[in-house]
C-alpha cells in the first residue's frame, strides 16, 4: 500500500507499507540431540528456552573423530532453514523521465525495515523444529534505493506499475556479524488509481 504526492508536473515524493520476507536454506548440516560442551554451538543463534537441545557439529573440531563412520554414527544430516520477516517503509523521490501513454520515473531514496518475524528451524526427513532465532539480526535496519518507475494508465485513473529497485541494506546486522550488508533487485508491480 503506497501514497504519492505530486509536486509538480516533474516531481513527486512517495512513501509505502510493505512486508519483505528474506529466507536462507543451509543443506549438509550435522546435528545431534545431546548436548555436549566440546562441541560448539550456532554462534548467531539465540536458542529456545525450551525442547530438545540441539548440538552442532562444528567442522574445526574434525580431528576429534577418527574416521567419517564415526562422525556419522554420532550426528544426524539435516538442514537450517532461516526465515526473516520485516516492514518496510520508503521515503522516495520520483522524477519524471517520459510523460506520455507510458510513464517513466526515475526514483531514488530509502526504506526503514522493521523486523517482525525471525524463526530458524532444523529440518530432517520431511519434518521441522524450530530451534531459535537469528541473535545478529537489528531490530530497525535501513537501505539506500535507486530504481525505475514504469506506469501505463489504462482506464481513467487507473494504471498499472512496474518498478525494478535495487536497495542496498544498511546497518542490517549488529557488531557480531562479519561481512557486509546485503543488497537485493526487486520487481514491485501493482496497480494505483489517481486521485
Amino acid at each position: 500500500m503506497g501514497l504519492q504526492y505530486k509536486i509538480n508536473n516533474r516531481w513527486s515524493i512517495s512513501t509505502a507499507i510493505a512486508q519483505l520476507d528474506m529466507s536462507q536454506h543451509t543443506d549438509n548440516v550435522l546435528y545431534r540431540s545431546q548436548l555436549n560442551q566440546n562441541f560448539e554451538s550456532l554462534t548467531n543463534v539465540k536458542r529456545e528456552g525450551f525442547g530438545t537441545i540441539i548440538d552442532f557439529y562444528d567442522p574445526a573440531d574434525a580431528q576429534k573423530f577418527t574416521d567419517i563412520e564415526t562422525l556419522n554414527k554420532v550426528f544426524t544430516e539435516g538442514s537450517l532453514q532461516q526465515e526473516l520477516r520485516f516492514v518496510e517503509v520508503p521515503l522516495e523521490v520520483n522524477y519524471l523521465l517520459l510523460d506520455k501513454k507510458f510513464k517513466i520515473d526515475i526514483i531514488g531514496g530509502f526504506s526503514t525495515f522493521f523486523l517482525n518475524q525471525n524463526n530458524i528451524y532444523l529440518q530432517n526427513n520431511g519434518s521441522q523444529m524450530r530451534i531459535g532465532e537469528a541473535n545478529n539480526v537489528n531490530n530497525t535496519h535501513f537501505s539506500s534505493n535507486i530504481g525505475l518507475g514504469i506506469r501505463y494508465r489504462f482506464f481513467n485513473g487507473f494504471q498499472a506499475n512496474l518498478q525494478p529497485m535495487f536497495k542496498q541494506q544498511i546497518n542490517t546486522f549488529n557488531s557480531n556479524t562479519e561481512g557486509k550488508d546485503p543488497s537485493f533487485l526487486g520487481f514491485y508491480t501493482g496497480f494505483s488509481y489517481l486521485f
